[in-house]
């Protein structure tokens, strides 16, 4: 949303007639842009991880060098209530309401050398979604439209084995122990934003702004023991610090964020079955013409299952997932369910 829309939508909650109400509908302005993924929590999303997020294997690059493609279909990214920032429910009559249905594509190229004796990769990725919203019974706020998002791009991303640490090998060919993974990402303005309707107070899917994306993983796998009766176990994580430009369209700098993606899996040969979630933040203010904006910052978590399923004879993997998210502050607790499809061209 821009600077003169939310300007006009504030104009409007003070002209309601007690402050309670005035509190949660300027809370609400915040709350209808609390996007699945990787949400901003004033303006809309500027994404600091891949469509549809990370989970298992995360610290771990495709064995073979070359040129992958994965397409992501999230039919489900919706919610049922909004939260102020103190993590209050929004009452019936100012809920915000948010479906997203989306799908993206990537391409991801696994180069075929090694650098400081790890991998190495670089991935490009963007999505397209049909996102509507409501507050309340939508006879103030309403909306339904199409829209592309900003491009998610893994610069580059190195990952390393440093040893078993403790761990056992198995049968199942993987790199048992410790990994480790560090990899500079980018969110590059290439979305739909309509300057027309931010200025009529309309939120948009994606801001005109960079986002400049360090990020740092592990994984650590192990083999059958008295812990793991599977073929192995994964556990994984990968921690995203995102710092976002300024929209120079509303002069609104985005807070700083951080989002930390984890799993944990069990093997049984093809399959892997487990749980993976997130937990992600703004750690400072919102700024709007140099001024500091208070409770502009979001926070939540989500958590579900995820299983995976690989064919290596056709070099392909799929996956299905689905979190919850919870302890809500700024946001929306959405539901995602996201079903992907990789392959080795």
């Amino acid at each position: 949303m821009s600077l003169n829309g939310r300007r006009l939508a504030n104009m409007w909650i003070d002209t309601w007639p007690c402050a309670p109400l005035k509190r949660a509908g300027h809370a609400i302005i915040l709350l209808i842009l609390g996007l699945p993924i990787a949400a901003q929590a004033a303006e809309s999303p500027s994404p600091i991880t891949p469509p549809g997020g990370t989970d298992l294997y995360q610290a771990v690059l495709p064995p073979e060098s070359g040129l992958y493609g994965v397409v992501i279909a999230m039919p489900i990214g919706r919610n049922f209530h909004s939260y102020d920032a103190q993590g209050n429910q929004a009452p019936a009559s100012m809920n915000a309401v948010y479906d997203s249905p989306t799908f993206a594509g990537a391409l991801m190229y696994v180069y075929p050398f090694g650098v400081l004796g790890g991998r190495l990769m670089s991935s490009a990725a963007i999505s397209a979604q049909h996102y509507s919203f409501k507050v309340g019974d939508g006879s103030h706020v309403d909306q339904s439209e199409g829209a592309w998002g900003n491009i998610y791009s893994d610069i580059f991303y190195w990952t390393r084995n440093v040893g078993l640490l403790g761990a056992e090998k198995g049968v199942v060919p993987l790199p048992y122990g410790l990994n480790v993974g560090a990899g500079f990402a980018m969110t590059i303005p290439t979305g739909t934003y309509d300057e027309a309707q931010a200025l009529r107070g309309l939120p948009q899917p994606v801001e005109p702004v960079f986002s400049f994306v360090p990020n740092f993983a592990m994984t650590y796998i192990t083999a059958t023991n008295w812990l793991t009766p599977a073929s192995s176990l994964q556990l994984s994580a990968r921690a995203f610090f995102g710092f976002p430009t300024e929209n120079k369209t509303t002069n609104y700098q985005n807070g700083d964020t951080y989002d930390v993606d984890f799993s944990v899996g069990e093997r049984i040969g093809p399959v892997v079955a487990g749980l993976a979630g997130y937990y992600q933040a703004q750690y400072n203010d919102d700024v709007v013409n140099g001024i500091t904006k208070s409770d502009s910052r979001y926070s939540y978590w989500g958590l579900g299952p995820v299983l995976e399923y690989d064919i290596p004879q056709y070099n392909m993997s799929m996956k299905a997932k689905f979190q919850q998210q919870f302890d809500v502050k700024n946001s929306l607790d959405m539901q995602i369910l996201s079903f992907s499809v990789a392959i080795k061209f």
